[in-house]
């Protein structure tokens, strides 16, 4: 289902049955509108990056580190793909894991 919210408009929910065919001219446009508002970063460092009509998401990982600024590395790699799921679900969207 899917509806459209701009400016303060928020209309009605609409069943979809269709998508948009893998490499059609339309679908990097589509995907474009979709996640538009989809940005995971971390200390200004973007690791989500969309391209046409796909998107990964890079975790860090740091070979040397500052040591008065301890990170751990798995939490922040879980905390970017968990930020990914929650968008994901609250906007009706599933991913292809195993891509």
């Amino acid at each position: 289902m899917q509806r459209l919210l701009y400016d303060g408009f928020v209309g009605q929910w609409k069943d979809v049955n269709k998508g948009t065919t893998q490499g059609s001219v339309n679908g990097p446009h589509l995907f474009t509108i979709f996640l538009n508002d989809l940005e995971i970063s971390l200390n200004g460092k973007d690791f989500l990056f969309k391209y046409a009509d796909d998107t990964s998401i890079v975790s860090p990982v740091w070979k040397e580190q500052d040591n008065s600024v301890p990170v751990d590395i798995v939490t922040v790699s879980v905390d970017i793909v968990r930020t990914f799921m929650e968008w994901s679900e609250k906007n009706c969207m599933s991913s292809n894991s195993k891509k």
